[in-house]
């Protein structure tokens, strides 16, 4: 079974993601923030990690670095959610 590692600090979206990817046949571990998503993938054989742009201790781009260090060969989607509504309308 494939293995891929969710690095994302908003549970809902990481639980989402989990369901999703294990609905597809995936074997699917979370990591809350940047700093134990680069800790497992130190420590853990994966196929593919999913990580947020924006996270507590270590960013996105950070966890991508680790991820090239410690296999170039590994996928890795970076996301980051934006939100819809212009500033001027989210000050209202």
């Amino acid at each position: 079974m494939q293995k891929i590692l969710i690095v994302e600090d908003k549970d809902s979206m990481a639980q989402m993601l989990k369901e999703t990817l294990e609905a597809e046949g995936f074997e699917a571990v979370i990591a809350k923030d940047g700093a134990e998503g680069i800790k497992r993938i130190k420590d853990t054989s994966l196929n593919a990690v999913i990580t947020d742009l924006k996270l507590p201790k270590k960013d996105g781009i950070e966890v991508l670095k680790a991820s090239r260090e410690e296999n170039p060969l590994i996928p890795v989607i970076v996301c980051s959610r934006t939100n819809s509504q212009p500033a001027s309308a989210s000050r209202r």
